[in-house]
């Protein structure tokens, strides 16, 4: 009778243990656990914006207008050329006059891609010009033309207009460097699309 005492006392003590300590050790652990995940989760989130920055940031952006079927801005890779630019725009129409931009030519953030039509181009070229060598005479090309070099947007060219009606004639292209926004950086870029025949 006495052992029968004890192991029921023994018993009800487990019981005891069982309901108290483990049912708190549960609830510690899935207050643990849900404060473990809540961090993981904010991480995740975290990585995932920061890709999303990254693949923006991997963009360039450029409007692509004139004899295009769909003017507009285009988000193009790094190290895009202008070809593809024009792609994105839907092609050229039936009027562009092509043959006068350096589809080869590497795009920049914010340039400016402009498709010339026949009618702009009527008379053809003379010897030398674009059309015959695929470089940009800086003495005479207008600012779309100009626009088509890499880096050089709509304040560049109307620059580099202004400099030459202010100065005359570039004597090489090296001198473009003096006009204002157009460094050695810059230079380097357009250096082998360049000359000044004109």
């Amino acid at each position: 009778m006495h052992n029968n005492r004890i192991r029921m006392l023994c018993l009800a003590m487990l019981l005891a243990w069982l309901f108290t300590g483990c049912g708190e050790n549960a609830a510690q652990e899935t207050e643990l656990w849900g404060k473990e995940s809540e961090p993981d989760r904010t991480a995740a989130e975290r990585k995932q914006e920061t890709a999303e920055q990254t693949t923006e940031a991997a963009q360039w952006y450029v409007y692509v207008c004139g004899e295009v079927k769909r003017p507009g801005v285009y988000a193009v890779e790094h190290g895009a050329r202008i070809y593809e630019a024009v792609e994105a725009a839907g092609g050229m129409t039936e009027e562009a006059a092509g043959e006068r931009v350096n589809l080869a030519a590497l795009l920049s953030d914010g340039q400016q891609v402009y498709i010339p039509n026949s009618t702009e181009t009527a008379g053809g070229a003379e010897p030398g010009t674009a059309a015959a060598d695929g470089l940009i005479d800086i003495n005479s090309a207008d600012a779309a033309q100009l626009q088509t070099l890499p880096g050089i947007g709509a304040a560049r060219a109307e620059a580099i207009i202004a400099y030459r009606e202010a100065n005359g004639a570039f004597q090489s292209p090296e001198e473009i460097m003096k006009v204002s926004g157009i460094k050695e950086a810059a230079y380097n870029k357009i250096k082998d699309k360049i000359k000044t025949q004109g």
